[in-house]
């Protein structure tokens, strides 16, 4: 892809070059590339691309390509202090107990002033939701509830434990500040929805976790701009030629959808490019390439004496078929 680049940037010099090219790489496998039998969609346009110049890959060792390297280590391109490209290097996406000391003391550091840390949110969580003193009342004196298996519950310093981790009660704000810490954070790094549904497991419990998780991780501006498409390539679009005679080059279009008259629901637009004169043909929506064929033949090739180019808006395949 390199080489690719650089000789699309400088094509008009590298193609009419009076002596052949030498692209010099430390890829080995480079030399044999023009020599490859079984090649992908993308390797052949690149064949093809590099057929248009008369070039050498030479393979040299990484220890002796120092040009290329010292132009990718300029110390005016280091990041110095302040710079957002060191924090990004500090993040690291560990589970809790392999998380250096340093960034615990990170992630532990006091909140901002006027912001309440997670701990006072769930202390007020707490007071608010109703289902928490229940838990503990019925813990205390062994009884038992239709929401929870209080079998399963512990209590730790007025809290309750699920199975040996934090009961979350139901409160917006908690959770969603809860799933923010351990999904894009310091300690985090923008984890996908089921790892950060696995940080979360270790340490928390509240219905519809998972739900939660995936609508936060779909309404994240940052990953919605930097993930992947999965969307199949796009065409290239390409300006038509323009026609240098009349009745030389035609498009054609369908009008679908119409009241049926006198037998016909659609009509076939045939457009001479050049004066731009029409032909409105009466025809049917489940139409086919033979009879198009005969109609174009009848209504416009022998009308005129003249033959034609047709550029369909569904695609060459459809337009050669109707031609044949």
């Amino acid at each position: 892809m390199a080489i690719i680049k650089a000789l699309e940037e400088w094509r008009p010099e590298c193609e009419g070059a009076a002596y052949p090219l030498q692209l010099i790489t430390d890829h080995k496998n480079l030399e044999y590339f023009m020599t490859k039998k079984l090649l992908n969609a993308r390797q052949a346009r690149w064949s093809e691309f590099l057929t248009c110049f008369d070039y050498q890959i030479v393979y040299r060792p990484g220890k002796s390509n120092g040009k290329a390297d010292a132009l990718t280590r300029r110390p005016g391109d280091l990041p110095e202090g302040g710079d957002k490209r060191l924090k990004n290097m500090e993040q690291a996406v560990l589970k809790p107990q392999n998380i250096p000391e340093q960034l615990h003391l990170l992630a532990d550091s006091p909140p901002m002033l006027g912001h309440p840390s997670l701990s006072d949110i769930l202390i007020q969580a707490y007071q608010v939701d109703p289902l928490t003193d229940r838990i503990l009342s019925a813990i205390q004196s062994n009884g038992s509830l239709k929401e929870t298996t209080v079998a399963e519950c512990t209590e730790l310093e007025g809290r309750v434990l699920y199975r040996g981790k934090c009961y979350v009660p139901e409160d917006d704000q908690l959770q969603l500040c809860l799933i923010h810490e351990h999904y894009n954070t310091v300690l985090a790094g923008y984890l996908e929805r089921a790892k950060t549904v696995d940080l979360l497991d270790g340490e928390y419990y509240w219905k519809d976790t998972r739900k939660q998780v995936d609508q936060y991780v779909r309404n994240c501006e940052r990953c919605q701009r930097s993930r992947t498409s999965r969307h199949a390539t796009f065409g290239v679009l390409r300006p038509l030629s323009i026609p240098e005679k009349p009745w030389e080059d035609n498009s054609i279009d369908f009008v679908v959808g119409l009241p049926e008259c006198e037998g016909f629901d659609a009509i076939w637009v045939v457009v001479h490019r050049l004066p731009k004169m029409r032909h409105f043909i009466p025809c049917h929506t489940m139409i086919d390439a033979v009879e198009l064929t005969r109609l174009f033949s009848r209504e416009v090739v022998h009308l005129h004496g003249l033959p034609a180019t047709i550029v369909s808006d569904r695609g060459p395949q459809f337009a050669s078929t109707l031609w044949n």
